[in-house]
């Protein structure tokens, strides 16, 4: 399962919009429509962010890439 995978799920799970994430990021709701859709690859910043937002252990999230 890819990373945009596993965000969107945990994404859908705490019941966020997309704009709610990504608000909670601060980031776009393209930028993250782009990550869930595996076609952009978050940098550490933005997926650290992303992690917090979802409530999920970083190197968790990104060990799993």
């Amino acid at each position: 399962m890819g990373l945009g995978k596993r965000i969107r799920i945990a994404r859908k799970k705490l019941r966020y919009t997309l704009r709610e994430l990504a608000d909670l990021a601060d980031i776009t709701n393209g930028a993250l429509s782009l990550i869930e859709r595996d076609y952009r690859n978050p940098s550490d910043e933005t997926l650290s962010k992303l992690a917090k937002a979802l409530k999920i252990p970083f190197n968790e999230l990104k060990a799993a890439d």
